[in-house]
C-alpha cells in the first residue's frame, strides 16, 4: 500500500514537473518569436515597445520617464531602442523570477501552483504583454517594501529610498501607484496607532504617504493629449528612418496619451463587466473567477510538492495572506473597474503584490493587519471556502486544472487556453499541426 502510495505520487510529481518544463519551452518560443523581424515590427505598434518610447521630448507627462533615459541613449550614442527594451526585459524577468522563487522557497510554499495562470505561469502565455514595464514595476514593488520594512526598524536612509524608488516606480506608470502606495499607508498607520491617538496616526500615514500622492497627482494633472502624443512620436523620427527607412506609424502605447478620461472609463467597464459574452453579463463571470483564485491561494500548501510539513508556519502565513489578499484587491478595485481591462495583468499585479508584502514584511509586521473584526470575520469565510467538498485535495487540483484568465474583455476560449488544461490542449494542437503542417 505504502509503495502504491510513494508510486502515485512519483507520478503525480512528474506530470507537475513535465508541465513546468513545458512552460520552460514556451516561453523560449515567445523569446524567439518576439525577436523575429514580424514581431519586431509589431512591439511598435501595439503597447509592445512604443509604450517605453513616450517621452519628455514635448513636455512633461506621465510615462515618460523611461522614454527620456531611451532617447538619450539613442541621441548621444545611437543605441538600438526596440532591441534595448527587449533585452532589459528579459533582464528584469530573470531577476524578478529568481528573486520571486527564493523567497517562496524561504517561506516554505509548495510549487504547485506556482505554473497558475494567476501567478508566474502567465508569464509564458502567449498574449501576455508582460514587456510592458510589469516585470519592472515587480520589481520596484519589492524593494519598496524591502525599503519600507528597514524603515519600520529605524533607517531613515531607507525611507528617502523609499520615497525614490515609490516616484520612479509612478513616473514609470501611475497605476503603479496603487499596487503599493494604499497598503503602505494602511500598514503605517497601524503601525503609529500603537503609540498614538487616531488623530495623530491619521496624520502620520497622511504625511508618509504625501510625497507619493504627490507624485501621482502630477501625472494625472499632465496626463497628455492627442497633440503631445503625436510631438512624441515624432521625435523618434530619425530613429525610425534609421531603424526602418522611413516614419513609423505611430503604436499604441503613445497614442494612449491622447484617449478621452471618461470614453476610457466607460470602456473598459463595459468591456470588463457591462457587456455579454454568450448571453451572460461579464459581470456574472468574473466573480467566480476572483472567488476561484482566492480560494487557491488560501491553500497553497494543499498539494505539497518541494516543500516541507510545518502545519504551524502554513497557518500564520495563509492567515497573512488572506488578509493582504483581500486588502489588496479592494485596493485595486480602480483597476478592476474603469483603469484597466486588461485583467491577466491586473490580477498578476494583484497577486504578486499581495506575495512580495507578505515576503518582504514576514509575519512579525504583518501581524498588525489582523484587526480582529475583518479578520475574524474573513478567517469565517476562509473555513466555509475550504470546507465539505471545497476542502478535498481532488477538487482544489481540479480548480487549479481548469482555471483561465482572458486577457482582455472576456472569452470563454482565451480564459480556457490559459488554464493549465487548456494550455496542454494549445501546445498539443500547435505541435500536431506544426508536424502536418511541414
Amino acid at each position: 500500500m505504502k509503495y502504491l502510495v510513494f508510486t502515485k505520487d512519483r507520478l503525480f510529481s512528474l506530470v507537475f514537473y513535465s508541465y513546468c518544463l513545458l512552460l520552460v519551452f514556451e516561453l523560449i518560443l515567445r523569446f524567439v518569436k518576439s525577436v523575429s523581424p514580424v514581431a519586431y515590427l509589431g512591439g511598435f505598434l501595439d503597447f509592445s515597445i512604443s509604450d517605453w518610447l513616450i517621452n519628455y521630448e514635448a513636455g512633461f507627462v506621465r510615462r515618460g520617464l523611461w522614454g527620456q533615459l531611451f532617447f538619450y541613449l539613442y541621441d548621444c550614442w545611437g543605441i538600438n531602442v526596440g532591441y534595448l527594451v527587449y533585452t532589459l526585459s528579459y533582464i528584469f524577468l530573470f531577476l524578478f523570477l529568481y528573486i520571486f522563487l527564493r523567497e517562496w522557497k524561504r517561506n516554505n510554499l509548495s510549487l504547485f501552483l506556482l505554473p497558475s495562470v494567476c501567478l508566474i505561469g502567465a508569464f509564458a502565455m502567449s498574449d501576455l504583454r508582460w514587456y510592458r514595464r510589469d516585470i519592472l514595476i515587480f520589481l520596484f514593488i519589492w524593494y519598496i517594501f524591502i525599503c519600507y520594512r528597514s524603515f519600520l526598524k529605524g533607517s531613515k536612509i531607507h525611507l528617502i529610498l523609499l520615497y525614490i524608488l515609490s516616484a520612479v516606480a509612478i513616473l514609470s506608470h501611475e497605476a503603479s501607484f496603487f499596487y503599493f502606495l494604499p497598503i503602505l499607508g494602511l500598514h503605517y498607520f497601524l503601525f503609529v496607532k500603537k503609540e498614538n491617538n487616531l488623530l495623530a496616526s491619521i496624520v502620520k500615514a497622511s504625511l508618509f504617504m504625501l510625497p507619493g500622492l504627490l507624485v501621482m497627482f502630477i501625472c494625472v494633472i499632465y496626463k497628455g493629449d492627442g497633440t503631445m502624443a503625436d510631438s512624441i512620436w515624432h521625435s523618434w523620427d530619425n530613429y525610425f528612418i534609421s531603424e526602418f527607412g522611413s516614419i513609423f506609424p505611430m503604436g499604441a502605447g503613445c497614442r494612449a496619451l491622447g484617449w478621452d478620461g471618461m470614453d476610457t472609463f466607460k470602456m473598459h467597464l463595459n468591456g470588463n463587466y457591462m457587456d455579454k459574452t454568450l448571453g451572460v453579463y461579464r459581470f456574472c463571470i468574473w466573480p467566480f473567477i476572483f472567488i476561484a483564485i482566492y480560494y487557491l491561494l488560501i491553500q497553497l500548501n494543499k498539494v505539497k510538492i518541494g516543500v516541507k510539513n510545518s502545519i504551524i508556519e502554513d497557518k500564520l502565513f495563509m492567515m497573512n495572506l488572506s488578509n493582504v489578499l483581500v486588502l489588496q484587491f479592494i485596493f485595486l478595485l480602480p483597476m478592476f473597474t474603469v483603469l484597466s481591462c486588461d485583467f491577466r495583468r491586473v490580477i498578476l499585479y494583484w497577486t504578486i503584490s499581495s506575495f512580495l508584502f507578505c515576503f518582504a514584511l514576514r509575519s512579525n509586521c504583518l501581524k498588525l493587519l489582523n484587526v480582529k473584526v475583518f479578520s475574524n470575520k474573513l478567517q469565517t469565510f476562509n473555513r466555509v471556502l475550504t470546507s465539505g467538498i471545497l476542502g478535498k485535495k481532488s477538487f482544489y487540483i481540479i480548480v487549479f486544472c481548469f482555471l483561465g484568465v482572458p486577457s482582455y474583455g472576456f472569452s470563454y476560449m482565451n480564459a480556457f487556453i490559459s488554464s493549465v488544461l487548456g494550455n496542454i490542449w494549445y501546445a498539443l494542437s500547435y505541435t500536431i499541426s506544426y508536424i502536418y503542417g511541414a
